[in-house]
């Protein structure tokens, strides 16, 4: 719009809904461009959406309208602010299939596409492992970290970890590394 100026209002009452009014104000001879109204309709929709909005999709798309509303009142509150904020819902579905599939004490590993580079997580249920004793064993693995994620998840007094590093893998195989990294940690 190349606004001079842009104010808005917002009104709240005790209603669930809001009301967010703006004024742009253009340069003298500016003139106000087309404007797709259902496009625009679709990106404030986008705009105005939590990541637990985004999970229940995610979750439905995956599990199905049955299974899926169950799943969300389960893990809607297992994830940390941290976690929301770096990983996106649909990226949370995996974290929440490997997790569920650990037992007591269980431990997994996976390597996922984040970007340009793969990350390898570490799943576990109870204590965390340390990232020191870790890191020798994955730089034996041909696994490079860039950073480090911990992220505690949990709901109903379980205690869940993910803890995702950002590796470049030069010459090895992703199942090899994983199996190795799994028979490793397991010791």
């Amino acid at each position: 719009y190349a606004a001079d100026e842009i104010d808005y209002t917002a009104r709240l009452t005790e209603s669930v809904l809001a009301r967010l009014h703006f004024e742009v104000r253009l340069p003298a001879g500016g003139q106000v461009p087309a404007v797709d109204e259902v496009d625009l309709e679709a990106q404030l929709a986008r705009a105005t959406r939590s990541w637990d909005d985004d999970l229940a999709d995610a979750l439905a798309d995956s599990l199905g309208e049955e299974a899926g509303l169950p799943a969300v009142r389960l893990w809607r509150d297992a994830f940390p602010e941290s976690f929301k904020e770096t990983v996106p819902a649909r990226v949370a579905v995996e974290h929440i299939a490997e997790l569920g599939r650990l037992g007591h004490g269980g431990i997994a590993v996976a390597m996922t596409p984040s970007g340009s580079v793969r990350r390898f997580t570490i799943y576990r249920q109870g204590s965390p492992i340390t990232l020191s004793s870790v890191l020798p064993m994955l730089h034996d693995l041909g696994i490079e970290v860039i950073d480090e994620r911990a992220y505690a998840i949990g709901f109903d007094g379980r205690e869940q970890r993910a803890t995702g590093a950002g590796p470049l893998c030069p010459g090895r195989h992703e199942q090899h590394v994983e199996e190795a990294a799994l028979g490793r940690l397991r010791h």
